[in-house]
């Protein structure tokens, strides 16, 4: 990082061999379009989870996840009303869990 405090300012590369400068800025160009393709992959899986939280939430049909003893550890709002179960109430759509 430039300018943090306690660090030796990073050598130029191009003084040394323009090449290797050359070809370190390119691996910086290339890690930031990474960085910024992970950083939109990551925000449209996100929002995909939502959705899917949030279809399988308010489904017409019930929903329930159980152990191997059969106990239920998770269910939708249609489990719960079907199967009298205390749930938590739900969010809006669109809200954050």
């Amino acid at each position: 990082m430039a300018g943090a405090v306690g660090r030796e300012p990073a050598p130029d590369p191009d003084a040394t061999d323009p090449a290797a400068g050359a070809e370190l800025r390119v691996l910086r160009i290339e890690l930031q379009l990474l960085r910024d393709e992970l950083a939109t992959s990551r925000a449209e899986l996100e929002r995909s989870r939502e959705q899917m939280l949030d279809l399988n939430e308010r489904a017409p049909v019930s929903y329930v996840t159980i152990d191997e003893a059969g106990v239920i550890l998770e269910a939708n709002l249609r489990a719960g009303s079907t199967f009298s179960l205390d749930l938590p109430a739900a969010p809006a759509p669109g809200a954050r869990r």
